[in-house]
């Protein structure tokens, strides 16, 4: 068996394609009918590493903290997870990866929570999937491998 379909690492610096849900409703967003994506880095990838070390360096927040604090020292993270955007428009040019703080800050996460996450929970939230990230590097083009990586054959009869 080639174990290269357990290589969450380097996969994760590659980055998946996240199809984004609507904040309020938990429905998939679309444009037409184009998936509404954001690329991101799995936590498992030096890239995410990186990140999560200098958010561990920041100081604890206040007890006044508010839920807007709480919600940036998320997105210092998320904003180093996104890669790309694809079929998402920043007014009438095509957003980048130069406009994560942008869309991170197009709603706020919420202790009360309803159907949708924000933005940037999404974002954290399939990053830290490794079903994501699992496949061999270099196919980070072709659909995340969750429904077969990992899966071992039942031993044949005899063995």
């Amino acid at each position: 068996m080639d174990f290269t379909s357990f290589d969450s690492r380097s996969v994760a610096d590659e980055g998946r394609p996240l199809h984004l849900k609507h904040p309020a409703t938990g429905e998939p967003i679309y444009d037409g009918e184009r998936p509404c994506i954001v690329h991101v880095f799995g936590a498992e990838g030096r890239i995410a590493q990186e990140a999560f070390r200098e958010t561990a360096k920041l100081e604890k927040l206040p007890e006044d903290a508010t839920q807007a604090d709480y919600h940036e020292r998320l997105c210092i993270t998320a904003r180093r997870l996104i890669a790309g955007f694809e079929n998402i428009e920043r007014g009438d040019r095509p957003a980048t990866a130069a406009d994560a703080d942008w869309f991170l800050a197009l709603n706020i996460s919420s202790p009360m929570r309803g159907k949708g996450r924000s933005f940037a929970e999404q974002v954290l939230s399939f990053a830290g999937d490794r079903g994501e990230y699992l496949g061999k590097p270099g196919a980070a083009s072709s659909q995340p491998r969750t429904k077969s990586a990992g899966k071992t054959r039942a031993p044949k009869a005899g063995r």
